[in-house]
């Protein structure tokens, strides 16, 4: 059997690429001329509606989009009406934390209080699943929160 030269093996397996990648192309083209437009959602802060947090009255919250208790991906908002204390607690899921008014003061598990890092106007948070944390907001803090539901928190054993 020849041996065919690597230069030509390369530039053959390229075009070969090239072929299957303008396949799939057209494919895709094709699909999305005959597919519906999917629309799209906008929401306006003005058309959120806030209801007080069941758990922490000092809190309100409005879900922007999606199903807090279904496997799906959200985007929901905290606003503090007064001073308000989260204790240690952990998460089922990865959650990610932006700060869009006031400020937030947030402790990884084995810190308290004095040990938070306060974050401010545009600060974003990633809290990974089962990471132990606590949080403490300024009144008129505002956090956008977003992941996979359902959304859960676990109290931690280590909080009082």
């Amino acid at each position: 059997m020849p041996v065919l030269p690597v230069r030509f093996t390369l530039t053959a397996a390229a075009a070969v690429l090239a072929l299957i990648s303008a396949g799939a192309a057209d494919a895709a083209a094709q699909e999305t001329a005959s597919a519906p437009a999917r629309p799209y959602n906008v929401v306006k802060s003005g058309d959120l509606s806030w209801t007080v947090d069941p758990e922490f009255h000092q809190l309100d919250h409005a879900v922007v989009m999606g199903n807090l208790r279904a496997a799906e991906h959200y985007v929901y908002r905290l606003r503090a009406n007064a001073p308000a204390e989260l204790p240690l607690h952990t998460h089922g899921k990865t959650e990610y934390v932006t700060v869009l008014r006031g400020t937030l003061h947030h402790a990884p598990e084995g810190a308290d209080r004095s040990d938070a890092r306060p974050c401010g106007e545009g600060c974003f948070i990633v809290i990974p699943a089962g990471r132990g944390h606590q949080a403490w907001l300024e009144p008129g803090t505002v956090l956008q929160i977003h992941g996979t539901g359902p959304v859960e928190a676990h109290e931690h054993p280590g909080s009082s």
